[in-house]
This record gives C-alpha cells, structure tokens and sequence, in this order.
C-alpha cells in the first residue's frame, strides 16, 4: 500500500504563520533543549529570506487575517511587555507566536507547565505598538496613495505594490481557538487593549492539528475562510474633547479622512537594540492577527525597520538616489526650487523674501543633536513666525496653509487662541485608567509641518493647560523636541517637524529661530493663485529631494575665515554705531549687544538650513552673503 502524499511544508506565500511557527520549532529542537533564550534571539535568524518588503501588499480593510503584508505608520504609543511562550508542550513542542488567544485546554496545558516549571525557560517577551497613519496627509499626498503609509478605509495602494496586492494569496490563518468559547487570552497580555477585550472571531475554524501536522497553523480543512479586516473608527472615552485629545490618531481630522491605528506586537527587541521610538516613521513586514471587536487590527512583526524617505513621500521614487542620479540636473532641481518659492510668495502677497525663509523652513531637518552641561544644541532646524500685516493686504493664515499643503505631504494645522489653547492638552498624556497615552496633535512624524494660526490671538487668560502648551509649542521652537507627561515625570521626545507660526501684527508668544514681517511685493514676486504658473510636482520633489541626506555642511578653511572676518567686522560696526549714538546724546544703549555669539549662530544656522534647500553641501561665498541678505532683511 502506497504511502499518502505528505503535505507540502508552509511558505511565506502560502501560510506565513505556519511558516514561522515550524521554522522556531526546528530551532527549538535543534538546540536540544535548551531553552533558556529560545525566545528573541533565534527570530532574526528564521526571517532571512522573508520576501523584499516593496513586493509584499498594504494593509488595507479588506486584508484576511493570516496574511503576510507589509505597513509603514507613526508610532504613537509603546505599552509594557507582555509574555509569549517560545515553546511549550512535548518535545518538539508548540509556539504561541503570532497569537492573541488560545483555546480552554491549551491554557490550561500551559499554566500546568509553567507550574511545574516546565515552561519557564520557554517565555519570551513582545511589546505593543501603536502605529497610527502618519498625521496631517495632504489631500494631494493622499490621492496619491500617501507613499505607502497606513490609509485606514480609503486606502489606496502605490502602483508598485498594486501587481503584488492583486496577486496575495487569499490563504487566511485564524488565530487558535475553540469554538465552543473557551478563548483565553495570553499572558498577562499588555493593557492597550483592556478597554475592549478580544473577541472570538467569527468563521475561525473548529480546531487546530495540536501535533502541527500539514503546517499545523493554516486554516483546518473544510473550514470557511475569516472574513475580511474591518476598520471602525475608536470611541473616546471623552467625547467633548475629541477635537484636541484621543486614545489613538493624535489629529481628529485625521479620523474623516481614513486616518486609522494598529496595534504592532514586536518580538525580539532585546535582539535589535530596543523597540520603536515615539513619533518615528517604520515600516513592518507581519502577519495579520484577529483584532478586539470594535479594536484595532493587529500584526505580528517579522520585521520592523525605519522608514525610507522615498517609501513615505509620495513625489519620491522608493529608490531615491538612483532616480535623483539618473533624472535630475541642475537646472531641474533649480527650477523645482524657483518654483516653491515663486508658489510661496503667490501665498504671501508677492513677498519673495518671507517665501524664501518659509521655503527653508519647510526643507529643515534636524541633523544633528548635541548636548553640554547646561543645553542642548540643535542643528539643521529653522522655526519660523511669520508676522502678517495689521491691515491685512491680502495676506492671510488660511491662504499660507493652503499654499504649503500644496508643496508637502503632511501638515498639521492648530489654532493658537485663548479657547483653544485652554481647552485640552496638545501633548501626549499617559492615562493609567486605560495604561495608554491619550495622543495630542503635537505627535507628528519626521517631517511633518506644524502651522499654528496665532492671528486670532488677543487679550485673555490662559488656564494651567494653555500655558503648559504654550511651553509645548516653545519647545518644539526652541530644541526639536515635545513633552510627553506622565504622573511624576515628563519625557522630551524627538519631533523633527517644520514648526511655522503665523501671527498679526506682532510676535508669537515664543521665540522662533526667525521672526520675518510679511510685507506685499516685496522682492518682485507675483501674488493671488500661482497654479496656473507654478509646476506644482517640480516643487514638491525639490522639497522632498531637500529633505534627503543627513545635511552635514562642509566649510574650508577660507570660508571659516570669511565668517570670521564678517563677524568681527559687523560687531565692530555695532559698537561704533553705539559710541555715535552715545555721543550725539542719545544716552547709553545695548547696541553693541546685538551682534554677539548668538548672532553668529542665527547666521550659521540660517545658511545651514539654505544650503539644505539649495541643494549644497559646502559652504561658498553666495550662499554665506543670501543667508546674510536674509538676515539684515529681517532684524
């Protein structure tokens, strides 16, 4: 009598989690044993030949569980670790990898074991992360399929994923369960999701083969597939403050526009160096797991890494020094440059100068960060307010946001008044009812443009909260970074995001790197709607192509001494100007005062920032003396 046919081993095509669940059984069993770090370490060796992650599908709504995709979101929130079991059961054993539940026996087979002791070696640790569709997406970035990044109910896949999405295999991989409702959940499995528990998810199959035969982790024979993802919006436990504060997407406009959240569990972070950091762009290759009802879905990371540029700007090619290499010349990039600038100062009244400043603030990025004894150094930012004129000439808040939305893929927009300042935190804030931290709509990514409109601001009283977010806003201006509260303590969390504050008729409640008044026609550029004379692409790809690279500037040894001769030569002139003023009468003055060391710096770091707009990495003589015009236009 013929032997049956034994079933083919899974693959990453065709049963992702079966695929990992085998490959960390082998690994158990060929340690012998040992256990004792069967966890983490041994996952980054099982993963290797994991597909390249461009070729692999979104995450969109209508995605099976079981199936191997890939998402790029913001990391909003990291909860506590929980446990998982690397192994347990008779030799070679099982693995809860991947899973959120298991069915009455099988708990009951594991809390035996871990009794006994058995199992103890076998834990290994996960942690949750939210990740959340990267805040602020433009509607031009959006209709473009935002990049790759997480879309919620509107999603809409690149057209370089669009082959691999129609070709996915359909093979859907329910999380172990028993029907009968006996579903436990794992662990002491973290808290993000206590506020809705998981439930059995309908159509899951009957049971699983518990020796993993055939796989062990597909879809049992005969049974109906899971149905698709859905993706609801979360209630907020305060619904009166749903404008400023949520559990989840950090900007409430974001909900309307598909904005969505998903929980990440992340394995091996011990073995990396650490999970995700907050507010940072990554991109996961997983397995879709049965969310909570009414929750977010949840995937299992078989890999995470930090975003590329070119897989989250939706006017940059994935590979973007090849194209930049290939396409682009000078005159392109000029002229893409001219453009954001001719585009900005259609915005401003014709104000070339202030479009100038503004189009450098857009293009800054933080390059370096370093720290002495007393404060930090942030290099590579520009802040910028943007004084509007008292009379108004046409200039208005709403007209620049719009002009800049046009040009970048995410913005954020938050009115600076008494009411709104007063009304809700703009920070993130650990809720320890829920063990997660209520998002604020300064969480953005990298890259993100913050524009407060502070031209509504007058007279008034602000509460405990609005000066706490006013300090908030002072010092993403000041050192790149946002307070993240907690009961007794206040973390300062990265936040490299184009801060752009627009007043009326007088500075902004903080200081900004750049105070610049918005005076119409000047500099020779064209107001009213510059889409019929701007190319729109060229701009956005010479912001997007600007914000690649690590912005380091170059300076020789001659330009060293330019700079030097020029600042000893203008505080020689300011001190001049004070002993004049003193002996025409004009009594004792600070003048001198005025070009010091900060001063220098202010002239460094504006020409920095050009330079990274302009496309330069070594400091040269024109660009010294454009930073030094810009400067003397704005005193």
């Amino acid at each position: 009598m013929e032997d049956a046919p034994s079933s083919p081993p899974p693959t990453w095509a065709t049963d992702p989690l079966g695929t990992i669940h085998a490959r960390i059984r082998s690994a158990v069993q060929a340690r012998s044993g040992d256990v004792s770090h069967a966890g983490a370490p041994v996952l980054g060796t099982l993963t290797t030949d994991l597909p390249p992650t461009a070729s692999l599908p979104p995450l969109t709504p209508t995605t099976p569980v079981g199936s191997l995709i890939r998402l790029t979101g913001m990391v909003q929130d990291v909860a506590d670790p929980d446990w998982w079991y690397t192994r347990y059961g008779p030799h070679p054993g099982r693995t809860t990898w991947g899973l959120e539940e298991v069915d009455a026996d099988t708990h009951a087979e594991l809390e035996a074991e871990t009794a006994s002791g058995g199992g103890a070696g076998a834990l290994a640790q996960r942690v949750g992360v939210r990740f959340v569709t990267p805040p602020g997406l433009t509607p031009w970035a959006r209709a473009a399929g935002g990049g790759g990044v997480l879309m919620g109910a509107v999603a809409v896949a690149p057209a370089a994923a669009a082959a691999a999405t129609a070709a996915a295999p359909a093979a859907a991989t329910a999380a172990a369960g028993d029907p009968r409702g006996g579903k436990r959940k794992l662990g002491d499995d973290n808290a993000m999701d206590e506020d809705t528990p998981l439930a059995a998810m309908a159509g899951a199959p009957e049971k699983r083969p518990r020796d993993g035969a055939g796989g062990g982790d597909g879809v049992a024979d005969g049974a109906s597939p899971p149905p698709p993802l859905h993706f609801p919006g979360e209630e907020l436990d305060d619904p009166e403050a749903a404008a400023t504060l949520g559990l989840n997407l950090p900007v409430a406009a974001d909900a309307a526009t598909g904005g969505m959240s998903v929980l990440v569990k992340v394995y091996g972070a011990d073995e990396d160096g650490g999970t995700p950091r907050l507010h940072t762009l990554q991109t996961v290759v997983g397995v879709v797991a049965a969310g909570a009802a009414g929750g977010p879905p949840v995937v299992h990371a078989l890999r995470v890494e930090a975003a590329e540029v070119g897989d989250i700007h939706p006017a940059l090619p994935t590979d973007v020094a090849a194209a930049a290499d290939a396409t682009s010349t000078a005159a392109d990039a000029a002229a893409g440059r001219a453009a954001v600038v001719a585009h900005l100062a259609a915005a401003l009244g014709g104000d070339t100068v202030a479009a100038t400043y503004l189009a450098t603030c857009l293009a800054s990025r933080v390059c370096m960060r370093a720290t002495d004894s007393t404060l930090p150094a942030v290099l590579g930012k520009l802040s910028v307010n943007l004084v509007l004129p008292q009379e108004g000439g046409g200039v208005s808040y709403d007209g620049i946001a719009d002009a800049v939305a046009a040009v970048v893929p995410r913005l954020v927009r938050l009115v600076a008044d008494i009411p709104h300042l007063n009304a809700a935190p703009w920070f993130a804030v650990k809720d320890y009812g829920v063990n997660r931290l209520r998002a604020g709509p300064l969480q953005t990514a990298p890259g993100c443009v913050l524009a407060i409109d502070a031209t509504g601001l007058t007279a008034g009283t602000l509460n405990a909260t609005g000066v706490r977010n006013v300090k908030a806003l002072a010092q993403v201006a000041s050192a790149a970074t946002v307070p993240v509260v907690f009961d007794y303590y206040e973390a300062a969390v990265d936040a490299d995001s184009p801060l752009l504050v627009v007043t009326r008729g007088g500075k902004a409640l903080f200081s900004t790197d750049a105070v610049v008044h918005v005076r119409p026609n000047r500099g020779g550029g064209r107001a009213g709607d510059s889409a019929a004379l701007v190319d729109l692409p060229a701009a956005r790809r010479a912001l997007a192509l600007a914000a690649v690279g690590d912005g380091a500037l170059e300076i020789s040894n001659d330009l060293s001494a330019l700079v030097t001769r020029t600042f000893v030569e203008a505080r020689a002139a300011a001190a001049e100007a004070a002993r004049s003023r003193v002996e025409r009468g004009g009594g004792a003055t600070a003048a001198a005062q005025t070009v010091d060391g900060d001063t220098l710096g202010r002239w460094l770091g504006l020409a920095r920032c050009l330079a990274r707009f302009r496309g330069v990495r070594e400091l040269n003589p024109e660009l010294w003396e454009e930073a030094l015009r810009l400067d003397r236009e704005c005193p």
